[in-house]
């Protein structure tokens, strides 16, 4: 149902105004919980990137398949659930294999109960806690190149 409410908005808030930046946007594996993520790759959109939306339940190797054939500006990755912290941990370590320098946003509720620490390891890698703080983010990044 949310997500019937977010798609009927789309047309109204997504910028017809585009920047040439390309983001991808999903789940860790296992997770299934995407209506935060939709959100972000929402708020991509409203500010003029082309955002790749792939949803929940992202197999590691798809994600490094479709970022190969992509090349995308940024990688935007959800951890809903604490536990499956192992999932996001192999996934930005075979993201660093593939793409050094590649920029990864990484947030959701699973950080509520700890885990940002893990994030520490990996350069270019950053957390960002809720919509607001993407936004500002990623025109941040807009406005500084």
């Amino acid at each position: 149902m949310v997500e019937a409410i977010l798609n009927e908005f789309y047309s109204k808030i997504i910028s017809q105004e585009k920047n040439n930046k390309r983001v991808i946007v999903a789940c860790v594996e296992n997770e299934f919980h995407q209506i935060g993520i939709k959100m972000i790759s929402d708020i991509f959109e409203m500010n003029g990137w082309s955002a790749h939306f792939l949803g929940s339940n992202t197999p590691t190797n798809e994600l490094i398949s479709f970022t190969k054939t992509i090349m995308p500006d940024m990688l935007a990755i959800s951890l809903s659930l604490y536990f499956h912290l192992p999932f996001l941990e192999n996934m930005l370590q075979m993201i660093r294999k593939e793409f050094p320098t590649l920029t990864v946003l990484v947030g959701g509720q699973a950080f509520r109960h700890g885990g940002k620490d893990v994030l520490l390891k990996y350069e270019n890698v950053f957390y960002k806690p809720d919509l607001n703080s993407t936004e500002l983010f990623i025109k941040n990044l807009d406005n500084n190149g």
